[in-house]
């Protein structure tokens, strides 16, 4: 693949943000497939981008990645503007987990996690380790958990899945 087309390809996903929101949809979490897009390019907030705002964003991302003011992206300015894009995706799907798992955990809403609250998702946790119910989760229930978490509840035959070539069920 020639220089000129992975740099056509950067460009124009430079311009567009065209991946901006890939990884924030796999498997139906995270936030609304788009809404960072019409949050980033509807400027004035009406719900719709238009065609001047599409082209105002676009040129605020080149003049951004075109850091030496020369009117034109070289190579290393195109591999920076990506890595700057990538981590804000980075930053955006990890504020989007955090705020997922505070709004789990906050129960009754009240915007603060009691210790009840705090503590609920580890007592569920103990209560499937412990899968005789004897109130002691021993190191073949914590394996077991640990075949389980490692891909057992969705339908991968590891060591520890029920009905896998090493179990007992």
């Amino acid at each position: 693949m020639s220089l000129r087309i992975i740099a056509a390809a950067g460009a124009i996903l430079i311009a567009t943000g065209g991946i901006a929101n890939a990884d924030d949809r796999r498997h139906g979490y995270g936030p609304v497939p788009g809404a960072f897009f019409m949050e980033e390019l509807d400027l004035d907030g009406d719900g719709r981008i238009t065609r001047g705002e599409f082209d105002s964003h676009r040129a605020s991302r080149f003049s951004d990645a075109d850091t030496d003011n020369s009117g034109s992206l070289d190579a290393d300015e195109m591999s920076k503007a990506a890595d700057v894009r990538r981590e804000e995706r980075r930053a955006r799907r990890e504020a989007a987990k955090k705020a997922r798992m505070f709004s789990r955990l906050d129960a009754d809403k009240s915007g603060t996690i009691s210790p009840d609250e705090f503590s609920t998702p580890a007592d569920k946790a103990f209560a499937r380790m412990d899968r005789d119910g004897d109130g002691v989760v021993t190191s073949e229930e914590a394996a077991f958990h640990a075949g389980m978490r490692a891909g057992g509840r969705h339908g991968k035959h590891g060591r520890y899945h029920r009905g896998g070539p090493d179990s007992d069920k």
